[in-house]
């Protein structure tokens, strides 16, 4: 506050007395409105002219005029110079009447010559006619929110990839203004090539060793049968395993790499036969199954089988059946250390008699789909989301590849299966799968 008593606040007041923009007053009017020296008035108009939003000019020898400004218009215009996306606006004729530095540097022109001209000359007819439509129908009141890609031409004759999106602005009647918000995506749209060459790579290297590989295997699966009769029974069995892993090795290669194209058809499959055939194909010496389920799912029976071993040996082989005693480092895709009690659930597969150290894998019904549940280590609220990656595993000195759960998850995914990991009732790992389509519900 100065001696006077009156404060720039004061003196503002008089100058938006008609609103945010006032009409030119001068320091003796000022004086006259607040009952307070010129000399006093004066010095507080040039303080505020000094600041943001009142401007000031000498409009006769000795005659300064000062007034306010939008402010908020001020403010709108400094946030659109700072912005690192481009910003346009274009009067009905598509002609610029506003950019943004950002945006003339974009493009590589100066300011001054876009604005005013037809901003048809940096993009293709087709872009053009795309954006005229998404503004016809913003003009409708259709709150459209996409984009639009397109190649934009800069003034050396080079060109950048663009992504847009915009908006309108009503005037008087029927004028308006458009408004474009541009983002070079040039990076972005490179590294997602990158990445879909990689992938397109990575596929058929997949191909190509599944096609390499599946005649060998073939051929040693069909001989291992014919072997004479007084041949080492335990040694054939493990040869005839080893080639039956391998195949289903290769069945998993495929469905990370190609996806859908790699499932076929789906097909009726009972959850409950599948989940016996797998448990049989796991080396669950030391666990137990539990099916509490009839329900038939449509998906491809191979693959669907290899869905619940990786799940099985998940409980089974990685550390849910390790002594109670050992040590943390010893659980492999399972995480904490503590170990709930064994439930009385009535076992369908398995050991019978169930020893300290035994695990009970559990397949259930959920409203939407099923789960397959254990009691063993759990896997800690941190690591949901990292088991699921590829490579993750705790296990690879003991020949752990970390693709079992990401099998899992990528099979979910081409069934369109919702798939969620908590934990179980006896505090073990529980994987729940839903949004499943079973026979029933077609």
């Amino acid at each position: 506050m100065s001696p006077s008593g009156i404060t720039l606040a004061d003196v503002l007041a008089v100058l938006d007395a008609d609103g945010p923009s006032s009409e030119p007053v001068t320091a003796g009017e000022v004086a006259a409105e607040l009952g307070c020296g010129r000399r006093t008035a004066r010095e507080a108009l040039d303080e505020l002219a000094a600041r943001d939003g009142v401007e000031s000019k000498e409009v006769a020898d000795g005659v300064r005029v000062w007034w306010t400004t939008d402010r908020d218009l001020r403010r709108y215009e400094a946030i659109v110079e700072t912005v690192n996306d481009g910003i346009y606006v274009k009067d009905e004729d598509n002609r610029f009447t506003l950019v943004n530095e950002t945006f003339a540097e974009m493009v590589g022109y100066p300011t001054e010559d876009l604005v005013g001209r037809d901003s048809s000359f940096l993009v293709s007819e087709e872009v053009m006619a795309a954006a005229e439509e998404i503004y016809r129908d913003l003009l409708t009141g259709d709150d459209r929110t996409e984009t639009v890609e397109a190649t934009m031409e800069t003034a050396d004759g080079e060109s950048f990839e663009a992504e847009a999106s915009f908006a309108v602005i009503p005037g008087e009647g029927d004028e308006h203004e458009r408004v474009g918000v541009v983002r070079d995506v040039t990076e972005r749209k490179e590294r997602e090539r990158r990445l879909e060459r990689q992938n397109e790579r990575l596929e058929s290297f997949a191909s190509m060793l599944a096609h390499e590989l599946r005649n060998p295997v073939q051929i040693g699966q069909i001989y291992s049968e014919r072997l004479p009769a007084d041949a080492d029974a335990e040694a054939v069995g493990y040869v005839a395993d080893a080639f039956d892993r391998i195949d289903d090795v290769i069945d998993v290669l495929l469905v990370l790499a190609r996806g859908q194209d790699a499932v076929g058809d789906a097909e009726p499959v009972p959850l409950d036969a599948a989940a016996r055939e797998a448990w049989d194909a796991v080396d669950a010496s030391a666990g137990s199954l539990t099916v509490a389920t009839d329900r038939v799912v449509r998906a491809n029976e191979t693959y669907l089988r290899h869905f619940l071993e990786n799940l099985f040996e998940n409980a089974v082989e990685h550390g849910s059946t390790s002594p109670r005693s050992q040590a943390r480092e010893d659980a492999v895709e399972h995480g904490s250390t503590s170990r709930r009690p064994q439930t009385d659930d009535a076992v369908e597969h398995g050991t019978g008699d169930r020893s300290d150290d035994e695990v009970t894998v559990t397949v259930g019904e959920l409203p939407s789909g099923f789960y397959v549940a254990d009691d063993g280590f759990g896997i800690p609220p941190e690591d949901r989301e990292t088991v699921f990656e590829a490579g993750y595993t705790t296990a690879a000195s003991s020949g752990g590849t970390g693709v079992g759960l990401t099998f899992v998850r990528d099979l979910a995914e081409v069934y369109d299966w919702e798939c969620s990991l908590t934990e179980s009732e006896t505090g073990g790992a529980r994987f729940e799968f839903t949004d499943v389509t079973f026979c029933a519900d077609e």
